[in-house]
């Protein structure tokens, strides 16, 4: 006795589609993940600091491996691994961003935008926000 076994066309027809759809897989997530809109891409103002820019609206959307300022036809890019310190100022929505030498202070407008870019922030840099308004001040006294 001799058995064989058939492959249906249905079971074929399947395999390509879920072949054709692993293949284009990977470039339909690339291309997603580039057109959502970033943790930077709240409405922002540049408050100060030292970068060549105007005290008006900037965006700044964080990237995997640097903060990108742009403001006008300027862009301004900060890795993130240079970044040593950031500061909050939580009533405010401000946020500071501070590197060997570069200084920069955001004011976010909305509570979820801010607490959003700061969570994206502390993410990236792995450095946790120091809350300005609850820094403990020590006096010492030379007597």
């Amino acid at each position: 006795m001799i058995v064989t076994f058939r492959r249906s066309s249905a079971s074929i027809q399947d395999k390509r589609i879920v072949n054709l759809i692993m293949k284009f897989l990977p470039v339909v997530l690339l291309f997603s993940m580039t057109l959502l809109p970033s943790a930077g891409a709240a409405k922002m103002l540049y408050a100060g600091g030292s970068l060549p820019l105007d005290q008006q609206k900037v965006r700044a959307p964080l990237g995997h491996d640097e903060l990108v300022f742009m403001q006008h036809n300027r862009r301004i890019a900060i890795p993130v691994k240079s970044i040593t310190e950031i500061s909050v100022g939580a009533r405010e929505h401000y946020i500071g961003v501070s590197t060997a030498n570069t200084q920069v202070l955001l004011k976010l407008s909305g509570g979820s935008q801010y607490r959003e870019f700061l969570a994206a922030l502390e993410r990236s840099t792995g450095i946790k926000a120091t809350n300005t308004t609850q820094v403990p001040t020590v006096v010492r006294y030379g007597i």
